[in-house]
């Protein structure tokens, strides 16, 4: 069976499928008489995504050959389709490293967003508008992929702009985010790509000492989906307090791997919500209440949360490939 590769590049935030891709594959299926599609390490929910709807007009002109999936989302898709799980470890490997932490908080928030999203605009923007002086922040708009920005970032920030216009949520500020795109890029110092924080967390290091919680947003976060990236386990090496967010139980399923969240002192409620507008919205919320926080009390709730910090730490330092069993999560 002959792979067809596919990349986050093929499809946007809100998996809307580029129709070159979609021909792509209809002649694919057609010189190989079979599929095998390898997301190349990306986890989505091939129900809610549109690739199932993509596969099924497949079907239909092709006599049901064999299709197959190499996915990263430890949640089984509900799909008719061979959903093979693979999951690369190397976002874990990269994260896992002997460093001790001494933080000397100067700022409430840190963020960082290579590949724009909307939700990434949405979370940035309020940043941007909200805690400016509180918060160290970069949004390339883009990753090593991408050297020149203005031709390629601004046309997927406009893209994702458009996505975020369709969402209409009353608490998302349009002209407070337009103002945050105007700023863009924002880089921290050295760091040029985005891409090169994810491949080194190190580079990091400094601003993370700096910053009380930082703010994630992952990379899948639409349909029935647990795929943890380094961006949530950067968090975790720096002893770092974090918001995440993720898909519907991004932080139920993290804990079936035996980390502990930070419920105690955030309100995480956000968790539980199916709809990803409102799921974003009580983020905000749960960002808005933190930043309220006088400089005494951040230093005060750091203290409070270090055992559980360790405890995230200790237990990443311990997971293998084979903690991440799809079996543990589908029960």
């Amino acid at each position: 069976m002959v792979k067809y590769n596919l990349t986050k590049m093929d499809w946007n935030n809100e998996y809307n499928w580029d129709l070159d891709i979609v021909r792509d594959l209809i002649n694919h299926y057609f010189e190989h008489s079979s599929l095998l599609i390898n997301l190349n390490d990306d986890g989505l929910d091939v129900t809610e995504s549109g690739l199932e709807d993509i596969l099924e007009m497949l079907d239909v002109i092709t006599d049901g050959c064999p299709v197959s999936i190499y996915n990263a989302n430890l949640l089984k898709s509900d799909t008719a389709y061979n959903d093979i799980y693979m999951y690369n470890p190397s976002f874990l490997k990269r994260c896992q490293l002997q460093i001790e932490v001494k933080k000397n908080i100067t700022r409430t928030f840190c963020m960082f967003s290579g590949r724009p999203s909307w939700d990434r605009l949405a979370l940035g923007s309020w940043l941007f508008n909200n805690a400016n002086g509180n918060c160290t922040q970069s949004f390339h708009g883009c990753t090593g992929l991408y050297p020149n920005f203005e031709n390629t970032a601004r046309v997927s920030i406009g893209v994702e702009f458009d996505t975020l216009c369709k969402h209409a949520i009353q608490e998302v500020n349009i002209s407070d985010v337009l103002k945050f795109i105007d700023s863009l890029p924002i880089q921290i110092g050295h760091l040029a790509s985005g891409r090169f924080t994810s491949n080194n967390p190190l580079l990091l290091e400094e601003v993370y000492k700096d910053s009380f919680v930082e703010i994630v947003a992952e990379t899948a976060k639409v349909g029935t989906v647990f795929f943890p990236t380094e961006k949530t386990f950067r968090p975790i090496l720096f002893r770092t307090p974090f918001i995440i967010f993720g898909p519907v139980n991004f932080l139920k399923n993290l804990k079936k791997l035996g980390f502990k969240t930070f419920d105690k002192w955030f309100n995480e409620t956000y968790d539980t919500i199916t709809d990803d507008n409102q799921r974003l919205v009580e983020v905000q919320n749960t960002m808005a209440e933190v930043n309220k926080w006088s400089f005494n009390e951040v230093q005060l709730v750091y203290t409070e949360m270090l055992d559980t910090m360790q405890h995230n730490y200790d237990t990443m330092m311990l997971l293998t490939s084979a903690d991440f069993n799809r079996d543990r999560f589908n029960e």
